[in-house]
């Protein structure tokens, strides 16, 4: 338990695990287990408890993101790496917001970057350096899974997928997507992956190869291939299901 504390800039080297090795595949069928258990769960559940679903586990991933930051606090690790600023860590408080208040436009948007985001961070997880006696460890996997978790159960609740809405939503967000790239190069982090690509992920090939930050041309194409998937899948699905029942 000496590196309960550590994060990713302050483990030593040599203690992580492989991707795609015995423990990561251990946590990748674990946490799958968990999501159709809870999935099934919430399908066979009332409007009522699904509500209360939803805001504990709103609430819950929120609470998840301040006892990270309080053990890195205590363990004076944290850092400015460590702000709430990549994309999964501002769906934690879309998924909050939504727990409180249910809104179709903090939906789409969870559908569209939530589910995707938290399942390749799971797939290409980046903080392979650290061991499973890391509180960060521990959280990270737990913490994604919830993330892909929330989008997931509105999607078996019945929340059908705009990609006209997501069109009206996504102005607000590329002015915080500028101002997290203005913030990297001030202080030379790495939010959202804007300034270098991260480490074991598909992203990172393309930035190794055409550097920083011509990689960044791929990204438009990288989220293109995403949307088509997760909203041209379910409205083929919806056309034949249309023209199977007439």
């Amino acid at each position: 338990m000496a590196y309960f504390f550590d994060n990713t800039n302050s483990i030593p080297e040599g203690l992580g695990f492989e991707m795609y090795g015995p423990l990561h595949i251990g946590w990748l069928l674990f946490l799958a287990l968990n999501l159709v258990l809870v999935s099934l769960w919430y399908k066979k559940s009332d409007e009522r408890r699904r509500r209360r679903i939803l805001v504990g586990l709103g609430v819950t991933i929120f609470l998840s993101e301040i006892a990270r930051d309080t053990v890195f606090i205590i363990g004076d690790t944290f850092h400015i790496g460590e702000l709430p600023l990549h994309l999964c860590s501002i769906n934690i408080f879309l998924a909050l917001a939504y727990a409180i208040r249910p809104s179709e436009a903090v939906a789409e948007f969870l559908y569209a970057t939530s589910l995707p985001g938290a399942l390749a961070a799971l797939l290409f997880p980046s903080w392979t350096s650290l061991p499973i006696t890391c509180f960060a460890h521990i959280h990270s996997f737990v913490v994604h899974l919830w993330l892909l978790m929330f989008p997931v159960l509105l999607l078996v609740g019945g929340f059908v997928p705009s990609f006209k809405r997501l069109m009206r939503a996504l102005p607000y967000a590329l002015p915080v997507v500028a101002a997290i790239y203005v913030f990297n190069k001030i202080f030379d982090t790495d939010y959202m992956f804007l300034n270098g690509g991260g480490e074991g992920n598909p992203l990172a090939y393309f930035a190794s190869v055409m550097g920083d930050p011509w990689y960044l041309v791929t990204l438009p194409f990288f989220i293109g291939a995403v949307w088509a998937v997760l909203y041209g899948v379910p409205a083929l699905y919806r056309k034949i299901r249309r023209k199977t029942t007439v």
